[in-house]
């Protein structure tokens, strides 16, 4: 991420906390963080809010990436298998669609898989089982 992209994104907290960093502040937060994902350095923000009481300076936005790379260290780390279902990602999309007053609606939920690739995802993402949802849905 560019110097300018990290500003930008930083303007989420600043505005939160109704601070603003300084040039130098930006600049040592860009060089600690600005190889990151620009949706890994977001999530890293937004996590820093769960648990900063004043605008996060380098060390809590640390301690803040090490939350969210714990939350997401599960991605790939595992072997996959094959599964019709959810294609071997974990996850399955259902999309409902309702029909009112002449308007349709469509609704997509996100459900963890119930094969092994399911149970490498995080447990705070209900299976389709757990919900309620028919194995047959998927015939």
């Amino acid at each position: 991420m560019t110097i300018y992209e990290v500003s930008d994104e930083l303007q989420v907290l600043e505005d939160y906390y109704n601070k603003k960093y300084n040039g130098t502040q930006v600049t040592q937060i860009h060089r600690r963080f600005g190889e990151l994902q620009k949706e890994t350095f977001k999530k890293m923000l937004l996590e820093s809010m769960n648990f900063s009481k004043y605008l996060p300076l380098i060390p809590d936005l640390s301690s803040a990436l090490n939350n969210v790379r714990q939350t997401y260290k599960y991605q790939d780390d595992f072997e996959k298998v094959e599964c019709s279902k959810c294609g071997g990602s974990g996850y399955v999309v259902i999309t409902k669609v309702i029909k009112e007053g002449g308007e349709t609606y469509k609704y997509q939920y996100g459900f963890r898989c119930t094969c092994a690739n399911g149970q490498h995802r995080p447990d705070s993402v209900p299976t389709y089982a757990e919900v309620g949802i028919d194995e047959n849905y998927f015939r």
